[in-house]
C-alpha cells in the first residue's frame, strides 16, 4: 500500500508577512482607484458635451426674459396710472371701498391670470368631452394652482 502525504502551508511561518502584503496590496489598488477617478473626472470636464445645449439656448431665452421684464415694467406703468385716475378723477362716482378693490385687482391681475385663464381651458375642455363622447386625460401638472412663485415676474424663479 502506498500512502500519500498531503503537505500543508506552515501558516505559522510568517502569517503577519503575507498579511501585510495583502493589506499593502489593498492599499495600492485603492490609491490607484482614487487616482483614476480624479482622471476620469478631469478627462469628462474636458472632453463632455453635457450643458453645450444650454450654452447655445441660453441667450434666446434670455432674451425672451428681457422682452418679459419690459412688459411687466410696461403693465405696472399703465396700472399705476389708472389706480391714479381713478383715486383723482372727480368724474367717477365710486364708493372708496369699491375704489380700492378694484386697485387691488389691478395691481394681482397679472399675478393670477394664467390660473384663471388654465381652469378655464381645462373646464372647456372637459365639457366638450363630456359632450362630445370622447375620454377626457388631464395633463400630468405637478405645480400647484396657484403657487407664490406667481406674484414674481417669470424668469426670476
Amino acid at each position: 500500500m502506498s500512502t500519500t502525504q498531503v503537505v500543508l502551508p506552515n501558516l505559522s511561518s510568517s502569517p503577519s508577512s503575507k498579511l501585510s502584503n495583502f493589506k499593502d496590496m489593498y492599499d495600492a489598488v485603492k490609491n490607484q482607484n482614487e487616482i483614476m477617478e480624479v482622471e476620469i473626472t478631469h478627462l469628462n470636464n474636458l472632453y463632455s458635451t453635457n450643458g453645450r445645449e444650454a450654452v447655445f439656448t441660453e441667450p434666446k431665452y434670455q432674451w425672451y426674459r428681457y422682452i418679459n421684464f419690459i412688459l411687466w415694467i410696461l403693465y405696472f406703468i399703465v396700472a399705476f396710472i389708472a389706480i391714479y385716475h381713478i383715486y383723482f378723477n372727480n368724474n367717477l362716482k365710486m364708493s372708496f371701498s369699491s375704489k380700492n378693490l378694484l386697485c387691488v385687482a389691478f395691481l394681482i391681475f397679472p399675478m393670477v391670470v394664467l390660473t384663471l385663464e388654465l381652469f378655464i381651458y381645462r373646464m372647456v375642455m372637459y365639457l366638450f368631452s363630456l359632450f362630445s363622447g370622447i375620454p377626457y386625460k388631464r395633463e400630468k401638472n405637478d405645480k400647484p394652482p396657484f403657487s407664490l412663485l406667481d406674484i414674481m415676474p417669470p424668469g426670476y424663479y
